[in-house]
């Protein structure tokens, strides 16, 4: 359950007032304030999946005091990217000790996809070469990945092959690696547990190719230019 409330509270930033919003977010029965202080639209993040889902998957073992959205990043279609929050949260087991550390950068699940040719008895993989600003590398080297947008998860994998390198196939052609070795214990992969919530689903795509198919997917410039997405000369190596 979620309620908004009024403030008549407000933070002074960059010599401008900012109305320093407040909702509220039941978790394990108990309503948890919510703020935000930033210039942002509380109720689109308190709908937002990922927002939700983290709010729905807060264990036993953890108490949540408070919650304080700082920052939003919006996509260009006006989807929320990015949110930046700090939560006051205890263990449950000692909610008069040391708060445990929750600062959160929530940017929500992703899918990366390895490819494996098969061709005259040897193994190939395909590596695209795109800008990674927040690692300030121009041209970094990387499996084929994609942020999941709500689609299914085999879906979005086979809609990043066919936009990162060209590669059209259906979903049921993938193999679920996270699956294989998690089961149901995780969703998938997390690269960085002790401040994003991102958690990565592995997919293993093979085929028996030609020569020629082999060669069509080396030096291509691919990607979608009006997402801001420039993805240059995919590469292939050999496993």
């Amino acid at each position: 359950m979620i309620q908004l409330f009024k403030s008549t509270r407000f933070a002074r930033s960059c010599s401008c007032f900012l109305r320093t919003m407040s909702a509220s977010v039941k978790i394990h029965g108990v309503d948890v304030p919510v703020t935000a202080s930033c210039q942002c639209q509380l109720q689109d993040i308190l709908k937002n999946p990922n927002f939700t889902n983290w709010v729905n998957s807060i264990d036993d073992g953890l108490l949540v005091k408070s919650i304080d959205i700082q920052n939003v990043d919006y996509f260009g279609n006006g989807r929320i990217g990015f949110i930046k929050f700090k939560s006051l949260v205890y263990k449950a087991s000692n909610p008069e000790g040391r708060h445990v550390p929750g600062i959160v950068f929530m940017r929500g699940p992703s899918v990366a996809i390895l490819i494996v040719l098969k061709c005259n008895g040897k193994k190939y993989t395909i590596l695209t070469r795109q800008p990674r600003v927040p690692i300030a590398n121009s041209c970094f080297t990387e499996i084929p990945a994609g942020v999941f947008d709500g689609e299914a998860f085999g879906g979005v994998a086979a809609k990043e092959l066919k936009e990162e390198v060209g590669l059209s196939i259906n979903a049921s052609d993938l193999v679920d690696m996270t699956k294989e070795v998690y089961g149901d214990r995780y969703p998938g992969m997390y690269p960085s547990p002790g401040g994003c919530d991102e958690y990565i689903k592995l997919f293993l795509y093979e085929k028996e190719v030609s020569e020629a198919e082999l060669n069509s997917f080396q030096d291509k410039a691919t990607g979608l230019m009006e997402e801001g997405e420039y993805i240059l000369m995919p590469r292939l190596c050999a496993l």
